[in-house]
């Protein structure tokens, strides 16, 4: 038998003997990422924490993208992600909806994070720190038409397929893969009989003890038994099968997974060895590696999309950003520079182009309206000439980016009133064209709150009903689809002290927008008004709410730091990086 013969076979032992063939993922940078939760979690019920704690795990992972990158955790250690887990685990075991979580379960998905429970083989733990792989799972159960195996009557046959690819040069361009994939079976449609092995081998437990416990609900649970397995190359004319006989090995060419967790995001695993796995989905048509993982072969060569081949063309990024009460296109300038430096120009930004006189020649008609008087303004009346001027910014980009535009994602970066601005802009008032190129909302220093029912100044709604309109037609995160963020400072502790007239300001600003003025906020907005449900609200320390006081011609400079200062811009950027 060759060198490469045994290599393979080596290889192939170790991805069977592992929960799924995923097993201590573990590169030479270990990444154990502690994760604080900035936010309070001030929503009613549990499940308006989901969008926050996936947005949370999306911050933690968002630099998990290279194959020796993957998170691992170790048996009793506690983490952020782990408590992060248990929890979405515990609200899907109470609100399951096992049909859509069948159907969602069905994709490519790329590891990022894995729990050992020190039983895997060591092979795997030495073979596993190789650089410049990554590792996917392909599940086709609920609609298995994209399935790899085929049955006698060429019938498609629901699969699973653990996916190892393997780049070249610094562009990671895909140029192998070893496949290994199974019959899957459920309660629904019962294909494999269930392991019953505990996997020793002569009393030994060379590849780790295997479990036969139930699942918590059946519904969750894929048995499956391995088929075939194959080292395929993208650029030559055949493949290597793997001299492994799968009926021979019994229950130990089987196994199981317990999908625990399914989100469009994220979804969590169990295998039949105790292992935890959090899979992120990942899109084929966008992600070369992903394509590769799950493109299908013709005569013997696998065939790749045709992008594959091509120079990658990224979406563009570009963010708009709604300026504050009074302000003007030319006060966010600063702003603008900063996220596209700080963003090494991934992303450009277009301030809303609105000048100084913009503000009481469009607010004046509504000041003497009987909806001004009664509390019952619109946005889309009130506001139209900001709303407009939005549109104004968003065509200038579109325009900028010529045919790339098609695949634009924008950005909604809103500041103080612009925060709930944005809001209405997104749910009112934009085309549904443009609405779905929007991915992110991120608000700064926004007042999202109306002041508590019991507080004495209820009564005074500085906003005239725009944002009691906002809240009571669109709530929180209202958009699927859309990530919400709430950025607040909390610098300014509100106070009653004549000699600290920046704690007197915000005690009174505070007083009458959360009905509390000792609390503390940026100096104009309380951490209380600024949360809004389903998004995830960061807290950032030492930062005001603006560095810049409007007047009739130029704004005044101010020589504090604020939300679009570097160091703030930095902590709040990474969310959408």
């Amino acid at each position: 038998m060759s060198s490469i013969e045994i290599f393979l076979i080596i290889l192939l032992v170790v991805f069977i003997n592992s929960n799924n063939g995923f097993h201590n993922i573990i590169g030479k940078k270990k990444i154990t990422a502690p994760i604080a939760l900035q936010s309070k979690l001030r929503s009613n019920g549990e499940e308006n924490l989901i969008n926050q704690y996936e947005q949370e795990l999306s911050a933690l992972l968002g630099s998990v993208r290279q194959r020796r990158d993957v998170v691992e955790s170790k048996t009793g250690e506690e983490t952020d992600v782990n408590k992060i887990v248990n929890f979405l685990e515990a609200f899907s075991a109470k609100n399951q909806d096992n049909n859509k979580n069948r159907k969602l379960s069905d994709g490519c998905w790329k590891l990022v994070y894995t729990s050992s429970p020190g039983t895997n083989s060591p092979i795997q733990r030495t073979f596993t720190a190789i650089e410049k792989v990554a590792i996917f799972q392909y599940v086709n159960v609920a609609d298995a038409s994209q399935s790899f195996l085929t049955g006698k009557d060429n019938s498609k046959l629901p699969d699973v397929s653990n996916i190892v690819c393997f780049f070249l040069g610094e562009n990671k361009t895909p140029i192998a893969r070893l496949r290994v994939t199974a019959l899957a079976s459920t309660v629904e449609q019962p294909l494999v009989t269930p392991r019953k092995g505990d996997g020793k081998i002569f009393g030994l437990n060379i590849f780790g003890v295997s479990k036969s416990t139930p699942p918590r609900n059946a519904e969750e649970r894929i048995d499956f038994a391995f088929q075939e397995a194959l080292f395929e190359f993208r650029d030559l004319p055949f493949t290597i099968p793997y001299p492994v006989p799968f009926k021979l090995l019994g229950d130990e060419a089987k196994g199981w997974i317990d999908n625990t967790y399914v989100s469009q995001k994220f979804r969590i695993a169990r295998g039949n060895k105790g292992t935890l796995f959090l899979l992120e989905r990942v899109d084929a048509s966008v992600d070369p590696a992903a394509a590769f993982a799950v493109s299908k072969q013709t005569n013997k060569k696998i065939a790749l999309p045709s992008f594959i081949n091509k120079k990658q063309k990224k979406k563009r990024r570009v963010a708009i950003i709604f300026p504050a009460q009074l302000s003007t296109e030319d006060d966010y300038l600063e702003l603008s520079e900063t996220i596209e430096k700080l963003s090494q120009s991934t992303i450009k930004c277009y301030p809303t182009p609105l000048k100084r006189f913009d503000w009481p020649i469009g607010l004046i008609p509504s000041f003497f309206s009987k909806e001004y008087i009664t509390g019952t303004l619109k946005p889309t009346e009130a506001l139209s000439f900001y709303l407009k001027k939005v549109d104004e910014a968003v065509s200038s980009a579109m325009k900028e980016l010529g045919d790339d535009s098609m695949d634009a994602e924008l950005i909604l970066v809103g500041h103080s009133i612009g925060g709930w601005i944005a809001r209405a802009w997104l749910s009112e008032w934009s085309d549904s064209s443009i609405r779905s190129k929007v991915t992110t909302l991120i608000t700064l220093g926004s007042p999202h709150q109306s002041p508590p029912s019991k507080s004495m100044f209820v009564k005074f709604d500085q906003t005239r009903g725009l944002l009691n309109h906002i809240n009571l037609n669109y709530p929180g995160a209202h958009e699927s689809g859309v990530s919400y963020y709430s950025v607040i400072g909390n610098q300014v502790a509100g106070d009653l002290n004549v000699f600290n007239p920046e704690s007197l300001l915000a005690y009174f600003s505070y007083i009458f927008l959360a009905g509390d003025g000792k609390v503390a906020g940026d100096g104009i907005i309380p951490i209380e008004t600024s949360t809004l449900t389903g998004a995830t609200d960061v807290v950032i320390e030492g930062i005001r709410h603006s560095n810049f006081v409007p007047t009739i011609t130029d704004s005044i400079k101010l020589p504090v730091q604020w939300y679009g200062s570097d160091d703030a811009v930095n902590q709040w950027l990474k969310y959408i990086l």
